[in-house]
C-alpha cells in the first residue's frame, strides 16, 4: 500500500491510503486501484470499447482524451498506430496512464502524454492546424451531467466539446465518444449539416457478462466522410 493525497469535494487536499494490483484486460495487464473512491482506473465493461479503438488504430495518428489507467492509449499501440497522444488535466492519471503503456511494452517516442485542460489543448491543437484520424474521447460525467434525467444533463457544455473534438478531426477521420451515462446528446440531423455522421454503437460494445445491465455506458462513432 502507498500513500498519496485526493482533494474532496471542497477542493481540500486529504491523505489516503492506495492499495493497487496488477489485473489482466484482455490480453494487456494494467494497475487498478482497490481503494480509490474515483473508480479503479477504467470502468470493467469498456474492454470491447477498446476492441474496437484497436481495430480502428493501424496506422493512424491517434488522440486519447481523457486517459484513466491508459488502457485505451495501450489497446490503439497494440492495434499498430502510427502515433498517439493521451491527454489529461491530472497529473496522476496521465502517470498511471504512461505506466500502462510502457509496462505493455509500448513506450517510445511515437506515444506522447500531455497533462492539460483537455478543451485547452484541443484549442492549441487547432491553432497549430494538427489533426487526428483517430480520436477517443471518454467523455466525464461532468460533460453531460451525473444524472440519467435528461432535464438535468448539461448538452451546452458537451456541445463546447464536441465543437473542439470535431476541429481536430482530420478528412475521413473517425471521433469515437463513450461515456458511463445511458446517453450522449448526439443529434443526427445537427451532425449532418456539419457533414459528419453518428453510429450508435452501443449495443455491439456490451460484455457478456453486462448483458444485464445493456446501459451500463454508450459509445458512438461520429465520422468525417
Amino acid at each position: 500500500m502507498t500513500g498519496r493525497a485526493e482533494h474532496d469535494a471542497r477542493g481540500n487536499v486529504e491523505k489516503a491510503v492506495t492499495t493497487m494490483a496488477c489485473v489482466s484486460c484482455g490480453p494487456h495487464r494494467v494497475e487498478i486501484d482497490l481503494t480509490s473512491r474515483h473508480g479503479i482506473g477504467f470502468p470493467l465493461d469498456y474492454r470491447p470499447v477498446y476492441e474496437l479503438l484497436g481495430a480502428r488504430a493501424a496506422g493512424k495518428r491517434v488522440a486519447c482524451l481523457f486517459a484513466n489507467a491508459g488502457m485505451a492509449t495501450t489497446y490503439a499501440a497494440a492495434g499498430g498506430a502510427a502515433s498517439t497522444v493521451t491527454v489529461d488535466p491530472s497529473a496522476g492519471f496521465l502517470g498511471w496512464a504512461e505506466r500502462t503503456v510502457t509496462a505493455n511494452g509500448f513506450a517510445g517516442h511515437r506515444n506522447r502524454f500531455v497533462a492539460e485542460d483537455v478543451e485547452a489543448w484541443l484549442v492549441r491543437e487547432q491553432r497549430a492546424a494538427r489533426s487526428y484520424d483517430l480520436i477517443f474521447c471518454d467523455v466525464p460525467a461532468a460533460y453531460v451531467g451525473s444524472s440519467w434525467r435528461q432535464e438535468e444533463r448539461d448538452d451546452q457544455r458537451f456541445a463546447g466539446l464536441l465543437d473542439a473534438l470535431t476541429a481536430v478531426l482530420s478528412a475521413g477521420g473517425t471521433l469515437m465518444l463513450a461515456s458511463t451515462q445511458r446517453a450522449l446528446p448526439l443529434d443526427r440531423d445537427e451532425l449532418s449539416d456539419r457533414g459528419l455522421a453518428r453510429e450508435d454503437v452501443s449495443a455491439r460494445t456490451i460484455p457478456r457478462d453486462f448483458a444485464r445491465t445493456p446501459k451500463v455506458h454508450c459509445c458512438y462513432l461520429v465520422t468525417r466522410p
